[in-house]
C-alpha cells in the first residue's frame, strides 16, 4: 500500500466522521430546544393531566403473599382498570374476584364515597361512577401554585379568591394623562 492510498482512505475516513459529528450536533440542538420548550411550557401551564392509574397493583409479593392493599385504593384501582362509568355492583364484584378478599356492598359504598370526597372519581348517577384523571404539578413551586392556581389568576393581577396576593393595585398614584 502506498501512502496516497493510505491518505485517501483516512480522507473518507474523516468526511463520514465529520459527518456524523455535525449529525450529532444538530441532534443535541434539537434535544436542547425540545427541553427549552418543555421547560417554558411548565411554567406556563404548571399542571398536567395524567389518565387515571391504579394506585397499586396488589399483585403477589416476592413472597407469594398478596400484598395489604386498602379497601378505598383497590376500589379505585378496579375502576380505574374497568376504564369506563361502573356500577357500584360491578366494582364490588371486580375487587372481590381476588382470592382472600370479600368486600361487602356498604364498604364499597362508603370506599366510593371517600373517593369522591377526595375528588379521586365522579358521581355520574346514584351508584354508577367513573374515574377522574389525577392532576399533576410539573413545577416545584411549592403550595403557592395551588393557592392562586394557572385559571385563578389572572394576568392583568386580578384572582377569583380575595386572599390572593396579586400586585394589582400597588401603584397608588392615578395614571396622568400626557399633555398633547
Amino acid at each position: 500500500m502506498d501512502t496516497e492510498t493510505i491518505i485517501g482512505q483516512v480522507d473518507i475516513d474523516l468526511e463520514a466522521a465529520e459527518a456524523q459529528l455535525r449529525a450529532a450536533q444538530d441532534r443535541v440542538q434539537e434535544l436542547r430546544t425540545i427541553r427549552e420548550g418543555l421547560r417554558l411550557a411548565a411554567q406556563r401551564y404548571g399542571q398536567v393531566q395524567i389518565p387515571a392509574q391504579p394506585v397499586d397493583s396488589g399483585a403477589p409479593d416476592a413472597d407469594g403473599a398478596l400484598t395489604s392493599i386498602s379497601q378505598t385504593d383497590r376500589c379505585y384501582n378496579v375502576l380505574a382498570k374497568i376504564g369506563r362509568r361502573a356500577t357500584t355492583q360491578e366494582i364490588r364484584e371486580k375487587a372481590n374476584e381476588t382470592p382472600g378478599h370479600d368486600l361487602g356492598h356498604e364498604q364499597v359504598r362508603n370506599a366510593l364515597g371517600y373517593l369522591l370526597r377526595k375528588k379521586r372519581i365522579k358521581r355520574i348517577a346514584p351508584g354508577l361512577w367513573e374515574p377522574l384523571p389525577q392532576i399533576v404539578s410539573v413545577t416545584d413551586f411549592g403550595t403557592a401554585d395551588r393557592t392562586a392556581g394557572p385559571t385563578q389568576a389572572g394576568e392583568n393581577g386580578t384572582s377569583s379568591q380575595g386572599d390572593v396576593l396579586t400586585g394589582a393595585g400597588l401603584n397608588s398614584q392615578p395614571a396622568r394623562q400626557a399633555p398633547f
